[in-house]
């Protein structure tokens, strides 16, 4: 997913496919996100990609996944669980 491609929109759940592997800089920023489902193949979350995207509480992590970048979630202040999968880097 590339930068900012869904930045303030009002979307709250996606389901994301499996031929993605990375989700851009600021992708989520700013969104009513509740829910997304991370493809297994996905290996990056660049920085600041859900930044202030305070309705996002669970994360489930896919064991394919190597780098969370700087202040990839900061802001995301509803969070309360994350769940890393075997494997993970």
């Amino acid at each position: 997913i590339g930068a900012n491609n869904f930045k303030e929109t009002v979307i709250t759940e996606i389901k994301l496919p499996n031929t993605i592997t990375s989700i851009g800089a600021g992708s989520f920023t700013n969104t009513a996100i509740k829910s997304i489902e991370f493809p297994e193949n996905l290996e990056t979350i660049e920085q600041m990609a859900f930044f202030g995207a305070q309705q996002l509480t669970i994360l489930h992590l896919p064991s394919n996944l190597k780098s969370v970048e700087h202040a990839a979630f900061m802001g995301a202040f509803g969070l309360k669980e994350v769940y890393f999968n075997k494997g993970i880097e």
